[in-house]
């Protein structure tokens, strides 16, 4: 242990206990910890953390590297060494000095410092730090040393002659709760167009692509996430799809089942669906013709079941304005294809639905459930215009059979007020199921554009704001009874990052983060949704960017049992290279 480091942390905390200012009553406590001096450039660039298993303590784990040499010695051997240097004279000493550097090899040396705070009073109680050598196999009897580079930072404890007794793929031995070194943190495979030439734009084909990040150590950088981006397969290089393109929109995934359409160039009555499996990397296609030319109204939906695991995906083809003379179709007629998550066909049928002068946009779903028997209730945004739209319900079975069940306008009054709950639905983020609830989040995404940055252009520059959130709980039958919305104007070019805190029949907490500030929502049937903003004066200092190296999913810490949580508030500092480093953070304990 590091009696210095402790004392910084343990004097930081008292100070901060007697300055802080807390707005809200869900918050319990609080401290602000010093990062030392860990790596080349004093602080660290990566920081994550851990509950232990009684999930009693905090761990926290701060990253850096430094600049040395490593070589290869037994301890009998550096004591005779410091023995023989210590009794030279002046001029002695700095021949071996001279020696020395051209002896070692500079070489990048990843650094760990593991910091461990009480989750019951948020006291630094201890904290060590560690060295990870790189070479490959040692001799019988020896161990790795270390040796700093002249004119480095001084980091104390890591003097010449300091033993590394963990080599570097041994992260998880030396610090039980850090990250599992080589895990794969995220994984996400989607459908991308790529081109040739200098921009991309010749011969332009659908690939799929994946992209996938782990935790590592990366040479000459330290520990890291680290990304790797794979072209798994060109969706056009099949000969049963020369003379066909992509239909706009209509990838989707579930799993590792991909699927896509295509259409025949100038000819909107032939269609291909191309099913592809990530693991197995096989594709199958499958046509479907029609007499007369037909327009996807609905391309690939996922359809779920009652517990929101999903079945498969639902594809319906409408009236094709190309199409109108047909003496097959009305314009109220659709082609409905449901397969499963393979592609597999499981229903297909045709049905009718609108009028002859509301019929474009009248089967928009917003959710599919599969009933059982292959019987799908549809919670459908019914599109009487551009400015209008009906909310519907309807249950359309396998023979087409379409039976409404809910139609009403998007409105509800809770209270004195009125709520248009087609921006609380349509083309919603997640939805979760709670007993026999169902909760809906919708992100609320405003597309503008403002004067272009750069002083050389008049085009505008095309800009996403996120204004906030909107959530929606649903009964069992999928009618909304209540709403509740977050509207934040700060840093509103960040988006929002999102964490399930608790699940139950009756109850769904869920922390929000974005920039730094965190937000807490809780939905209940009884009280609805109710949000708070978890403030302090910690928040409004801190940087805006959480680092947990680039995909960390989680970025808090929950206790389920005491139903406490613990975000993070980092601040950072520029070294003079201009690399920002880490050199303080903030827990805060809050009650959910």
């Amino acid at each position: 242990m590091n009696p210095n480091f402790l004392k910084i942390l343990l004097s930081t905390i008292f100070l901060c206990y007697s300055n802080l200012s807390i707005s809200q009553g869900a918050i319990k406590d609080s401290v602000l910890l010093d990062i030392p001096n860990i790596g080349k450039l004093g602080g660290a660039h990566m920081l994550n953390w851990a509950l232990d298993k009684e999930e009693n303590k905090i761990y926290l784990y701060a990253y850096s590297h430094v600049r040395g040499s490593q070589f290869i010695s037994s301890v009998e051997e550096m004591e005779a060494a410091k023995r023989e240097h210590d009794s030279k004279g002046f001029f002695g000493k700095m021949f071996s000095s001279m020696a020395k550097d051209n002896m070692y090899n500079d070489t990048t040396i990843p650094v760990v410092m593991e910091g461990v705070v009480s989750t019951q009073d948020l006291t630094a109680t201890e904290t060590k730090r560690n060295l990870f050598h790189k070479i490959e196999e040692l001799p019988e009897g020896k161990k790795v040393f270390f040796r700093p580079k002249e004119n480095v930072i001084d980091i104390t404890g890591f003097e010449t002659g300091t033993g590394l007794e963990y080599h570097y793929n041994d992260l998880n031995t030396a610090y039980k709760y850090a990250p599992q070194l080589d895990k794969e943190l995220l994984s996400l495979t989607e459908m991308k167009f790529k081109g040739e030439g200098l921009l991309g734009l010749k011969n332009i084909k659908p690939w799929m692509i994946s992209r996938k990040a782990f935790f590592r150590y990366v040479p000459f950088k330290g520990y890291m996430s680290e990304t790797e981006k794979k072209d798994l397969i060109n969706l056009k290089d099949n000969p049963e799809l020369d003379g066909y393109e992509v239909v706009r929109d209509s990838d989707n995934a579930i799993g590792k089942n991909h699927i896509v359409w295509f259409v025949k160039e100038k000819d909107d009555s032939d269609y291909k669906m191309l099913s592809f499996n990530e693991e197995t990397q096989e594709t199958k296609i499958q046509s479907f013709t029609f007499d007369t030319p037909r327009k996807p109204k609905v391309t690939s939906k996922v359809v779920y079941n009652k517990n929101l695991e999903p079945t498969g995906f639902v594809t319906v083809f409408g009236y094709h304005k190309k199409g109108k003379k047909s003496e097959t179709y009305t314009k109220t007629d659709f082609d409905m294809l449901y397969t499963d998550a393979s592609g597999n066909i499981k229903v297909q049928t045709k049905f009718s639905h609108g009028t002859e002068k509301k019929y474009k946009r009248v089967v928009s779903p917003i959710l599919l459930i599969d009933q059982g028997d292959n019987t799908l209730k549809i919670v459908n945004n019914h599109q009487l215009s551009l400015l209008s739209s009906t909310f519907e319900i309807f249950t359309l079975n396998k023979d087409g059979v379409l039976n409404v069940e809910t139609s009403e306008d998007f409105f509800k009054v809770e209270g004195e007020t009125k709520r248009n709950y087609y921006n609380y639905l349509v083309d919603f983020n997640s939805i979760d199921k709670m007993g026999e609830y169902y909760v809906i989040r919708k992100d609320n995404i405003e597309n503008t554009t403002v004067p272009s940055s750069d002083p050389n252009s008049s085009l505008p520059q095309k800009v996403t704001n996120y204004k906030g959130y909107n959530f929606t709980l649903l009964d069992g039958t999928f009618k909304p009874i209540k709403f509740g919305a977050l509207h934040s104007s700060f840093n509103e070019r960040e988006s929002f990052s999102f964490q399930d805190i608790e699940l139950t029949n009756n109850r769904y907490v869920m922390l929000a983060e974005r920039a730094g500030r965190y937000f807490l929502t809780t939905i209940t049937p009884d009280e609805g949704v109710a949000t708070i903003s978890l403030e302090t004066e910690y928040g409004k200092k801190s940087s805006s960017k959480l680092y947990f190296g680039s995909y960390m999913h989680d970025f808090a810490l929950v206790n389920e049992d005491k139903k406490e949580l613990y975000i993070l508030h980092q601040y950072y500092t520029k070294a003079q290279t201009g690399e920002k480093i880490l050199d303080k953070a903030a827990i805060v304990k809050v009650a959910y």
